[in-house]
């Protein structure tokens, strides 16, 4: 069964099936360009549509969720997104990581999804951050450990993937910039055989290297500054999605 297209109205889809809302909003993609914010319930449990699991990441508080960093950090729910921002020193962190794991996402013939969604960067230089979910967390964040997602150097960024041994790290071609902005940021896992990235719905790597071959994995968002001044990253909702 293939994955949704990115820009499926989910709003729809999920009025059909009688979900019941709690704070959270839930972006409608119209195309690449296009977008628009539209009220939708919390999803409290995973739950299956069509054929898929899907699990709704929501940014109404930090529950559920480890914070940390170095002196000066912050963290703050937004609702439509959370703020993390780190202390002014050089190589000075902040971090969100989910309390529990995602149990059994990869399993064996089952494809799965990570959206995650760029909403601003205060600044695209002596930065470090570390977008993914991976099977431990650590601070510094480990470049080997079993782990799927999408590195900031910068403005640079980069797809990477480790297997708790060697990591395959690719320059997606893609320069962030220190503003506003909705990047959607995707990794679509066909588990053994590859992951594929996107950035704005357009693909960017395909790597058959060094994939995780572990089943749990936690959502983690880590931001490093390797300068003097602090960096603040927000990243919108997250969606997960794995074929049942």
């Amino acid at each position: 069964m293939p994955l949704r297209k990115p820009y499926r109205d989910l709003n729809d889809e999920l009025s059909r099936y009688n979900v019941l809302p709690r704070n959270v909003n839930l972006m409608k993609f119209y195309g690449s360009r296009h977008h628009s914010w539209r009220a939708l319930r919390y999803i409290d449990d995973p739950i299956s549509l069509c054929g898929m699991f899907r699990l709704l990441v929501d940014w109404s508080s930090v529950d559920g969720f480890t914070v940390g960093g170095d002196s000066g950090y912050s963290v703050t729910p937004r609702g439509c997104d959370v703020k993390v921002t780190t202390g002014s020193t050089a190589n000075y962190d902040a971090y969100i990581r989910s309390v529990s794991q995602l149990k059994d996402l990869q399993a064996v013939g089952k494809k799965f999804l990570i959206e995650w969604i760029l909403t601003e960067l205060t600044s695209v230089y002596n930065l470090n951050a570390w977008i993914r979910i991976e099977y431990t967390s650590s601070d510094p964040p480990s470049e080997t450990v079993y782990h799927y997602g999408f590195k900031i150097i910068n403005a640079d960024l980069y797809a990477s993937v480790g297997n708790n041994t060697n990591q395959t790290i690719a320059d997606t071609g893609v320069n962030l910039s220190a503003e506003d902005q909705v990047t959607l940021l995707r990794a679509e896992v066909d588990p053994t055989v590859g992951v594929g990235f996107f950035v704005n719905n357009i693909a960017t790597n395909y790597i058959t290297t060094n994939l995780p071959n572990i089943d749990d994995y936690t959502l983690t968002i880590h931001v490093r500054t390797t300068g003097v001044g602090g960096k603040s990253l927000y990243m919108g909702q997250v969606l997960v999605e794995r074929e049942i």
